[in-house]
């Protein structure tokens, strides 16, 4: 009876609520590649999809390879025997290459990743054609030859916007820079007609990049950019100093846009790329700007490096104005102008003036990292109040002359009132605003104020 009663109660239909079907869980959406699911981690063994890269993109490339060093072979077997004239070799090899970009555009939604590979080297067979016309046979002048490579280079870009392929753009950028290389003398020859050429290449690279958001693109040809700049100085006569700084500063002015105005306009947040930009342009110009202009100006190296601190500090300021920019941007470019500020004092000042110059850079660089909450600000003023006590304790007490030295009313005194009065500042801000500092920013007050001591006693 009682498994009777069991029975009923189970068949018998529930008078309680209706319990809903129970829904399957929902499942995590797959992890993009290189993602460990449910970690949000990057691992280096999955970033990159092997199966496609070995399987799809390489085999196609070093297929185009292989068909390009075989029209090679067969190019130097009839030049060899003199089968082709000059112009004959010339008009071939171009032919080749003008083939293989229309097979690429032939297949580019057929089989894309030969499609790209193609193009490259149609456009790699391109490059040597027009250098062979020029740099081995001289059938065309060297303004036609420019103009010709030139073309060559804007072709290579359409490409790449037409199949959105960094290898593609990648060789329209080699073959760019690869230009003026082949040329060799001419340019150097022509300074001005190589400038123009670069601010234009330079031009199309930042156009480029801003598109299709390739930061590392504008990275590559800024530093491209520089590096052949580089290896023009040598050919760079006194009467030429002008205008190749002028051209120097137009590609610098070039990529400090793409770094800088890119994110101002856009309101964009700045990335690793854009903020290794900022310091890498600046650096780069400053530093080929000394080889251009040193020997000539040196006397004026102080006033110009002040400027260029100057036009990172108001690019700051107006960054920092504009509502809604991110403020890595302002943050950036006032390091940029920090640094510039203290390389000025020691190329134009001399002896206690750089210490004065270093230790109130250093308190302001401090209370702007507390002002912003930044504490890379506080860690740059902490750098420079350091070499600061460094140059008071070894180069100023290094130069005492123990015949006429006259005690506290000196030109050493200055130095070391500066740096105590700014460590004693830097150590108050520390004190003041000591929620703000960070880990080791701990012992920043006790050590400013040790040193301090030391130099007062000093």
């Amino acid at each position: 009876m009682a498994s009777d009663e069991m029975a009923a109660a189970v068949t018998a239909p529930s008078t309680g609520p209706a319990v809903a079907p129970t829904r399957p869980a929902p499942q995590e959406p797959a992890a993009p590649a290189g993602q460990v699911a449910g970690s949000g981690e990057w691992t280096w063994r999955n970033w990159v999809d092997w199966e496609r890269v070995l399987g799809r993109n390489w085999f196609a490339v070093i297929g185009a390879v292989a068909l390009a060093v075989g029209i090679g072979f067969f190019l130097r077997l009839a030049f060899d025997n003199d089968w082709i004239g000059p112009t004959g070799r010339v008009v071939l090899g171009a032919a080749a290459g003008l083939a293989l970009l229309a097979a690429s555009e032939y297949t580019v939604r057929r089989a894309p990743p030969w499609s790209r590979a193609a193009a490259g080297g149609g456009l790699a067979i391109l490059y040597l054609a027009l250098y062979a016309s020029f740099g081995l046979y001289q059938l065309i002048p060297f303004a036609a030859a420019l103009v010709l490579l030139g073309m060559t280079v804007a072709l290579g870009w359409v490409v790449a916007f037409r199949h959105d392929s960094r290898l593609v753009a990648c060789l329209a950028l080699f073959g760019a820079f690869l230009t003026p290389v082949l040329l060799g003398e001419s340019v150097g020859d022509r300074l001005h007609v190589g400038l123009a050429y670069l601010l234009a290449v330079d031009i199309g690279i930042v156009a480029v990049a801003s598109v299709r958001r390739w930061r590392w693109y504008t990275l590559a040809g800024m530093l491209a950019s520089y590096a052949l700049f580089g290896g023009w100085m040598n050919r760079i006569s006194a009467d030429q100093t002008l205008v190749a700084e002028l051209g120097l500063a137009g590609i610098f002015l070039i990529f400090f846009a793409a770094s800088t105005l890119h994110n101002v306009l856009w309101r964009r947040r700045p990335n690793h790329f854009d903020m290794t930009l900022v310091m890498v342009n600046a650096l780069a110009f400053y530093g080929l700007t000394l080889g251009v202009m040193w020997e000539r100006y040196e006397q004026w190296f102080g006033l110009i490096t002040f400027l260029f601190a100057l036009f990172h500090a108001m690019a700051a300021i107006g960054a920092a104005l504009r509502r809604g920019v991110s403020w890595i941007v302002p943050l950036q470019l006032t390091g940029a102008a920090a640094v510039f500020l203290a390389v000025a004092a020691p190329v134009q000042l001399s002896g206690e003036w750089v210490s004065v110059a270093w230790a109130s850079e250093g308190a302001v660089l401090i209370w702007l990292g507390f002002a912003t909450s930044s504490r890379p600000y506080r860690a740059m003023g902490l750098t420079v109040l350091a070499a600061t006590v460094a140059h008071v304790l070894i180069i100023e007490t290094g130069s005492v002359d123990a015949a006429g030295f006259v005690p506290v009313i000196n030109s050493r005194f200055l130095a070391f009132a500066f740096g105590v009065a700014a460590l004693y500042a830097a150590a108050l801000m520390y004190r003041r605003w000591r929620d703000r500092a960070q880990g080791w920013e701990a012992y920043a007050p006790g050590t400013l104020v040790g040193l301090a001591s030391l130099l007062t006693v000093w």
